[in-house]
């Protein structure tokens, strides 16, 4: 099942043509659709972020460039299906078209950390437990561990392009190596948190969180540095590259909690408290 981004339309001599190709992402990868004569004529009240297609049996093909999938005689499309899957994935698409805090700040008071380190009872996810549960209680905020291998750090490139710490004010990006940074709106200091970026993709056995996508509270990332943001500005570039060593490959716990964002098509957010390692 996909949804529609922005589509590429061929045009010929200002008229719409027979030939349409869609670019159709879910919430892993895209792929290219192409119709042709009376099926591309259908596309004309579809809306990019918002129609969802269920494909059956389609055909398909990969090269190192590309997906492209095709319609066969056993192809079955189902436009908005009214399934809960197409009302999710409607959400994610139209998160999608969102631009995004480039640092998000930690819900405070959403989640008791240090409760579910204490809890006797404490339950151990994987990424698609985690998934699964998203889906099926989109709305529910819960708290758990999970067990993740970090495949990807990016302190030195951050620490190069000037960007290991980053907040907004009035809307625009802030980027430095250091803790506070002045708005060139309001000329307000700003104070400046870890760039969650600088973190990039860890993996369980079942799935992958790609860079930036989690939100990280003050506590778990300098847990997972071994040092302060005030630290962390203030190490040399060697540092910097030995503690991004040390932490490729590593496998560490972190404890997370999951939360809804508000909206009638919201998505939750991860959001990790605590690191283990």
């Amino acid at each position: 099942m996909l949804t529609l981004l922005p589509t590429a339309v061929t045009t010929k001599k200002g008229q719409l043509s027979d030939l349409v190709n869609l670019t159709i992402p879910d919430d892993t990868a895209s792929a290219t659709l192409t119709l042709w004569n009376h099926a591309a004529s259908s596309t004309t009240t579809w809306r990019a972020s918002h129609t969802v297609l269920l494909l059956s049996n389609p055909g398909w093909r990969f090269d190192q460039r590309r997906t492209a999938i095709s319609l066969t005689a056993n192809t079955y499309v189902d436009v908005d299906p009214s399934i809960p899957d197409a009302e999710w994935l409607r959400g994610f698409a139209a998160r999608l078209t969102r631009r995004e805090h480039v640092c998000p700040e930690f819900p405070q008071g959403a989640f008791d950390v240090q409760t579910c380190l204490s809890a006797p009872s404490r339950v151990l996810f994987t990424l698609a437990d985690l998934d699964e549960l998203a889906r099926a209680a989109p709305r529910e905020t819960f708290m758990g561990f999970l067990s993740v291998v970090i495949l990807e750090m990016n302190l030195v490139l951050s620490w190069r392009r000037n960007m290991l710490m980053c907040n907004e004010c009035c809307g625009v990006p802030l980027f430095a190596n250091k803790a506070t940074e002045k708005c060139k709106q309001c000329d307000r200091m700003v104070e400046l948190r870890i760039n969650p970026k600088v973190l990039g993709q860890v993996v369980d056995e079942t799935g992958s969180t790609a860079a930036g996508k989690m939100v990280w509270s003050q506590e778990a990332s300098e847990q997972l540095l071994g040092r302060t943001a005030d630290e962390l500005v203030g190490s040399s570039g060697e540092t910097l590259r030995y503690l991004e060593q040390r932490l490729l490959f590593l496998r560490v716990t972190l404890v997370f909690g999951w939360k809804a964002e508000e909206g009638e098509n919201g998505v939750g957010r991860l959001c990790v408290g605590a690191v283990r390692m």
